[in-house]
């Protein structure tokens, strides 16, 4: 199936956005499935380190993967009731892109970098959650199940925000009296 990520987001003007901090009410990206289909994607970057969690071993057993894995399904959607507050807006409909005319309705899709299953070791989970159907991606799933030595990323930004670090680096080195604060 040819996929393709539209240049326009998913926003809800000006409605605010339970547990959304800051100003951006709209999801990551609008996905063309095909002929007629198209889903509302929301990425959450979050890392295991980021949510004071445990890392899991490149070279961890598919038992070890798994349990791990829908261990924090229950955590992000306890049986299937709940959803974290800076997820929620997956639920929420958007106004369709301009242009677009569908008969079938839009599929929400979440995805995660984190190892989240809901009962297997598939990359995509469908469940319905807090009433809604929730397509839920896994990417740590997979990349694990790819079986390849390395993978080439395009990533256009990471040198200049390398740069921009290895600036700050010494600026604070050169200067004792600045100091980071979260």
């Amino acid at each position: 199936m040819h996929c393709e990520v539209l240049p326009d987001k998913p926003r809800r003007r000006d409605e605010p956005i339970e547990g959304k901090r800051g100003s951006g009410n709209w999801l990551d990206a609008w996905v063309k499935l095909g002929a007629g289909h198209l889903a509302q994607v929301e990425i959450k970057n979050w890392s295991a380190h980021s949510l004071g969690g445990k890392t899991l071993a490149l070279d961890a057993t598919d038992a070890v993967i798994e349990a791990d894995a829908t261990a924090r399904w229950k955590s992000f959607f306890g049986d299937n009731d709940k959803m974290p507050s800076s997820a929620r807006k997956i639920l929420l409909d958007y106004p369709m892109p301009g242009g677009i005319q569908l008969a079938m309705p839009v599929e929400r899709i979440l995805c995660f970098w984190q190892p989240v299953v809901q009962d297997s070791l598939k990359p995509m989970s469908n469940a319905v959650i807090c009433g809604k159907e929730i397509s839920v991606f896994s990417a740590s799933i997979y990349l694990r199940q790819l079986e390849m030595e390395s993978i080439e990323l395009d990533c256009p930004d990471v040198e200049e925000r390398l740069r921009v670090l290895e600036e700050l680096q010494r600026t604070f080195e050169s200067s004792p009296n600045l100091r980071a604060v979260a």
